[in-house]
């Protein structure tokens, strides 16, 4: 009897301090009875200043379209290309035709320059113009108009400023440009290059007839 009442003690002596506590949070979680963090006028002044913020919120919803190079862009780009290429192949031309001018007696150059002058200058050397003047040197240079044949563009032609485009002359430039004449009963062909400069127009005539030096006198 002694020892039961002695374990009973021990174990009354083992309780922990909250048993006490823990039914009464139970009490108050079960009612609702906490106290709330803050007030009530603190949660009204809080939905104020949000419904203030989504008034100056506005949402423009934008369309992303998927934008293609176009057949008009594709076609700007390959004049471009084709307008560089030319103006390469025109400087090489230049370059190598007054190298052969710098290099070789007059007589023995196939080729000769010829120069107009015109009334006031155009904005570009148009078409006509070119093929006007161009008849004019080589008739002025000793040939006849009815033996000659002034060679079309079939491809790729050239676009003028005005955006005309080009049957005969090969445009390297707004205001230079290239015309080729055949002969008709022969494979001879002659190039004439028209160069607009102000109010002058400079014309130079050669040909791929190759031109031998008179043989020296021994």
């Amino acid at each position: 009897m002694k020892l039961r009442q002695l374990f009973s003690r021990r174990r009354s002596a083992e309780r922990s301090s909250l048993t006490g506590i823990l039914p009464r949070v139970q009490r108050m979680r079960q009612s609702c009875e906490w106290e709330p963090v803050v007030t009530a006028e603190v949660v009204e002044e809080r939905a104020q200043r949000v419904a203030e913020a989504r008034k100056n919120i506005t949402w423009e919803p934008k369309s992303f379209e998927h934008t293609t190079a176009g057949p008009q862009q594709s076609q700007d780009e390959t004049k471009r290309l084709t307008w560089l290429l030319a103006a390469v192949l025109a400087a090489v031309c230049w370059i190598c035709l007054w190298i052969g001018l710098a290099g070789e007696p007059a007589n023995h150059i196939p080729g000769r320059a010829f120069t107009y002058r015109i009334g006031s200058k155009p904005p570009f050397l148009s078409e006509p113009l070119a093929v006007s003047k161009a008849w004019d040197a080589l008739e002025e240079n000793g040939f006849k108009p009815a033996d000659l044949i002034i060679t079309s563009r079939t491809t790729s032609p050239t676009e003028a400023p005005n955006g005309r485009w080009d049957e005969y002359l090969l445009r390297v430039a707004p205001d230079m440009g290239i015309l080729q004449f055949r002969r008709r009963d022969t494979n001879e062909t002659y190039q004439v290059s028209v160069s607009l400069m102000k109010d002058r127009l400079a014309l130079v005539v050669s040909t791929n007839r190759i031109v031998m030096p008179p043989a020296k006198k021994q």
